[in-house]
């Protein structure tokens, strides 16, 4: 039996599966993909490196459609490194999402994979998580910003499942977002101003810091967000701003961006503590 990993029609051999990715996405040296069948050339897979190739890093939403078996999750999110290695020829890549699931992977939704892109055609493999180790065939379409393919699913709870899945590439949570608060008898306008790592962490999360004021609060006016307490994977984003508040009652935000990142849509504001302790609304944050 091969051991590796079909990708576009082309067999990669052992993709290091035996590597850890406590920290997948931040580069695994020393752990080259071979390849097997294809013509000789440069580059471990055969072949010679596309000098336009576009590269499938960032945040990517992976929607799924359960063709047979239970269906394990409704979505992905989470990031996708290219390495550069052998660019559009045989390209090591890692992987990590966070799966919404109400199913196979609630307890455990983080999700590290690894594998390869051929062409435009990528392939990625699961470590085993609760004995369920997901595969995914997708191809890239030419901006690199959508992708359509296939998951299976071997072992564990979800064994034997399969289904089709839809990918679009997000643009980083980055700039100033400006917009005003839904609830609340007086005007209320919130503006962040947010950056975005540019890598994703093992959890499959790209961290996210920055600032904020506040116009027609009675308890605050101003707020920061430290990188450890922001993050977006996919289109989900979790926000937990500290606030100028007497108390340093936190903010929290959560919602979704579309996938241009220009609008931010506040699904639930919270206050932790302090006078103005509770919901305060939802919100639209457009990108100034």
């Amino acid at each position: 039996m091969k051991n590796g990993l079909e990708v576009g029609g082309r067999f990669v051999g052992n993709v290091c599966l035996g590597i850890a990715l406590a920290a997948a996405g931040l580069g695994l040296g020393g752990c080259k993909v071979g390849s097997s069948g294809g013509s000789g050339g440069t580059g471990g897979g055969g072949g010679t490196s596309d000098p336009n190739h576009v590269y499938a890093t960032g945040n990517w939403q992976i929607q799924a459609t359960p063709t047979k078996g239970v269906a394990p999750f409704t979505s992905l999110g989470g990031f996708i490194n290219e390495q550069g290695t052998d660019p559009g020829i045989n390209d090591l890549t890692t992987g990590a999402f966070q799966a919404q699931s109400t199913s196979c992977y609630v307890n455990t939704p983080t999700v590290p994979l690894q594998g390869a892109v051929l062409a435009y055609q990528l392939g990625l493999r699961s470590f085993a998580v609760d004995g369920q180790f997901l595969t995914i065939s997708a191809a890239e379409d030419a901006t690199v910003t959508h992708m359509t393919g296939t998951y299976s699913i071997t072992g564990g709870c979800a064994d034997g499942a399969t289904g089709n899945l839809a990918g679009t590439k997000y643009a980083a949570l980055s700039g100033t977002y400006k917009g005003s608060v839904t609830a609340g008898t007086t005007p209320e306008t919130m503006q962040l101003v947010l950056s975005q790592f540019q890598q994703g962490t093992g959890d499959g999360v790209f961290l996210v810091s920055g600032n904020a004021s506040f116009t027609g609060f009675s308890c605050f006016n101003q707020a920061s967000l430290a990188s450890a307490d922001g993050g977006i994977a996919g289109s989900a984003v979790n926000l937990s701003f500290v606030t100028n508040d007497p108390t340093s009652a936190r903010l929290l935000l959560t919602g979704t961006i579309t996938s241009d990142a220009k609008t931010f849509n506040v699904s639930s504001a919270m206050v932790t503590g302090g006078n103005c302790a509770g919901s305060i609304g939802t919100a639209v944050l457009t990108q100034q």
